[in-house]
């Protein structure tokens, strides 16, 4: 991309006139595409990409697209975050462009689509060390996303709020993160949970576990191995969920 000098052209056209006609979406789902499939696992890519400070601009077709075009969108951000050279300070611009406000919108939106990709992002974000969980916190997310897991908290997903926020696959995404923070609270400094996040986690779970008939089931499928989950609960404090 950058010997042949297409950069400039596709960022142009992802910073094409919001006009809202499907062609001008359409353009930005097809350039989501492949700025994404360039820079996936790709750190010489991904260096180059981020010079041209392409973050706001993928994060407003992500708040603001149709909804196909926002999820090649969270694809594009998902491949330009994950593993960059740590030259690109790739975090530092996300949290200024207010990358994680951006996450939090897409929570609470009513594409249930978008919703699982967002924590798929969330949970690979949060397992990097020097993520400082404080940025989560102000943006409002680390709160959506424990309540997320709660039948009675969850905010419902659809254009009118008609569907379930109860997808088994989203569920099971939520459940695998907040797993990793819980874990992550009794080893990293600025990844501590505090105790009214706790509080809360164990409201949800004790709401989940009374909502569903097969709670252990859900833990397994959550990918969580039973020597995790007890890691899980042991930061929690003295509870049980009988």
């Amino acid at each position: 991309m950058e010997v042949l000098g297409f950069w400039p052209k596709l960022i142009s056209l992802l910073e094409s006139n919001p006009s809202g006609s499907d062609e001008n979406d359409l353009i930005k789902f097809h350039t989501c595409w492949i700025c994404g499939t360039a820079v996936q696992n790709n750190p010489k890519s991904q260096v180059a990409f981020l010079k041209r400070d392409p973050l706001p601009t993928i994060l407003e077709i992500l708040c603001h697209a149709s909804e196909a075009t926002q999820a090649k969108a969270m694809y594009c951000l998902s491949s330009t975050l994950k593993h960059a050279p740590e030259e690109t300070q790739v975090m530092k611009k996300f949290s200024e462009a207010h990358g994680w406000e951006a996450l939090h919108d897409c929570l609470r939106g009513p594409s249930m689509t978008l919703r699982r990709k967002t924590v798929f992002l969330i949970n690979t974000l949060v397992l990097e060390e020097s993520l400082d969980l404080e940025e989560l916190r102000s943006a409002g997310l680390l709160n959506t996303l424990i309540a997320s897991l709660s039948p009675s908290r969850a905010i419902p997903a659809g254009k009118d709020g008609e569907l379930s926020s109860q997808d088994e696959d989203y569920v099971e995404k939520v459940l695998r993160t907040i797993a990793t923070l819980l874990i992550n609270s009794s080893t990293r400094p600025n990844q501590v949970i505090s105790d009214d996040e706790k509080n809360l986690v164990t409201e949800v779970l004790k709401e989940l576990k009374l909502d569903s008939a097969s709670f252990k089931q859900l833990v397994e499928s959550s990918g969580i191995g039973e020597s995790e989950w007890s890691q899980a609960l042991e930061s929690l404090g003295p509870f049980s969920l009988e």
